[in-house]
């Protein structure tokens, strides 16, 4: 007999081949399956991770501009102080400036022509005249005057002396401030 073989039943042979391609393709898919999951799920959890770190360097950056801007609110915060101080201090020369305005006026309407200043002093509200006259009747008549005067208060004669251009005079008083009393 020779040794052919003959099959009778085919279909099962081939189910059966089916079978074990369906299997072997079901290894592999659900070898190969997991891995692109788990590829899928790394590079989403890259994007997630790229995305806290640019939203960390954003707060950082936001961060060091908050504390620039503290910064530079605190120098603008001294500029400000050192501003309000320059006013002050030229409101307080623009009232001085009143003063003395008025203050040499009133010297001038009152001085007589027999007399000159050889200087002047201010210090606060002291102040202090320096003087020659030919007339010791037109210096108290000048002190007279200074006393109604609404510029000064308790002008007083401190000094007196016969020179041979005259006589030396030292007259003392107190500055009002009229731009204080507005």
């Amino acid at each position: 007999m020779s040794a052919l073989s003959l099959n009778l039943l085919p279909w099962r042979q081939r189910l059966a081949r089916r079978r074990r391609r369906a299997y072997f393709v079901g290894i592999g898919v659900s070898a190969v399956l997991p891995g692109f999951m788990l590829g899928l799920l790394a590079w989403y959890t890259h994007l997630k991770v790229d995305d806290v770190r640019i939203q960390s360097s954003a707060h950082a950056s936001n961060i060091e501009a908050a504390s620039d801007m503290e910064a530079e609110q605190a120098l603008l915060a001294g500029r400000i102080r050192d501003l309000e101080a320059w006013q002050a201090q030229i409101e307080h020369l623009r009232k001085r400036r009143v003063d003395l305005v008025a203050m040499w006026s009133e010297l001038a309407v009152n001085l007589p022509d027999s007399m000159h200043f050889s200087g002047l002093t201010l210090a606060g509200p002291n102040f202090g005249i320096q003087g020659t006259t030919t007339s010791s009747p037109d210096l108290a008549t000048y002190l007279r005057r200074l006393e109604n005067s609404a510029v000064l208060d308790s002008p007083r004669l401190i000094d007196l002396q016969d020179t041979p251009l005259g006589k030396q005079f030292a007259v003392a008083a107190v500055l009002r401030s009229p731009a204080s009393e507005l």
